[in-house]
């Protein structure tokens, strides 16, 4: 970018087309990312800018455009909770494994326990994945969202026109913008 011109940002958005074009398959998913998280941010700007007189109602447009969304899609891994609560894992089993030895046709054990069609060793497999799973959908939540700050942090830096920073200028910089 050129030192003269005084918006960086509206230069960095003019120029996506030669940048997009140049990249290949994971930095143009990236520069697509970046430019749609660009444009929401400058729709909330502009949203900011023609109700800074009703702070209610853009507080609400806010949410309901912004976080909203976020929130759902932070609720994810908790769907790996569904498993142990269906089969009341958590709360203290009521099943038994298919093959049990205590499982005949009277006594304490037939009337407690519900015999389930799947073996033991069956039932660690599922209770793996179901971990597996839970772990990498909280990883990619989290790198979500750390990509989404660091577009964020970007968009600011641009639109200040703040050029390369040593580590506690821009800690200071993000400072300054989330508090």
């Amino acid at each position: 970018m050129k030192r003269g011109t005084t918006n960086y940002l509206e230069v960095y958005k003019k120029k996506y087309k030669k940048r997009y074009r140049k990249k290949n398959r994971l930095a143009k998913l990236d520069c697509y990312c970046e430019r749609k998280i660009f444009d929401i941010i400058g729709k909330v700007e502009t949203l900011a800018e023609n109700m800074h007189n009703n702070r209610k109602s853009l507080k609400r447009v806010i949410y309901k455009r912004l976080c909203l969304p976020l929130f759902l899609i932070s609720l994810i891994p908790f769907c790996g909770l569904i498993y142990p609560l269906f089969f009341n894992a958590i709360f203290g089993g009521t099943h038994c494994h298919k093959g049990c030895t205590k499982h005949n046709n009277n006594g304490a054990h037939y009337n407690k326990y519900y015999l389930s069609e799947i073996s033991e060793v069956e039932w660690n497999q599922i209770e793996i994945l179901n971990k597996v799973i839970i772990f990498s959908l909280i990883i990619i939540v989290l790198l979500i969202l750390i990509y989404l700050l660091i577009k964020v942090i970007k968009y600011e830096k641009l639109k200040s026109g703040k050029g390369k920073m040593n580590i506690k200028e821009y800690c200071h910089f993000c400072k300054d913008i989330f508090i």
